[in-house]
């Protein structure tokens, strides 16, 4: 893989990581709020389950086919793949 490669699997790495974040937190009184960053959250979530061409050519720039990198995705979701694993398996 060359470097540009791993600097876009990273940029993939990095969606996968902000879309498992949680959308809602407990504040210091157990409230429940909605997190920070709960916008970029769901925009990560939105971006890694479409077709969009910025996904797209994302996953190209990175050598990885969109529909692996979803299937990916949905497993993480699901909890069938552990999230550390991202790019491990390079099944197709």
């Amino acid at each position: 893989m060359i470097p540009e490669q791993n600097l876009w699997v990273a940029v993939i790495a990095a969606a996968i990581q902000e879309a498992l974040k949680n959308v809602t937190r407990k504040d210091s009184n157990g409230e429940t709020k909605k997190h920070i960053d709960h916008t970029h959250i769901l925009n990560a979530r939105e971006w890694l389950s479409s077709n969009s061409d910025d996904f797209k050519l994302a996953c190209h720039l990175a050598g990885l086919e969109p529909e692996y990198v979803q299937r990916k995705w949905f497993k993480i979701q699901k909890g069938m793949l552990n999230p550390k694993s991202y790019f491990t398996d390079r099944t197709y």
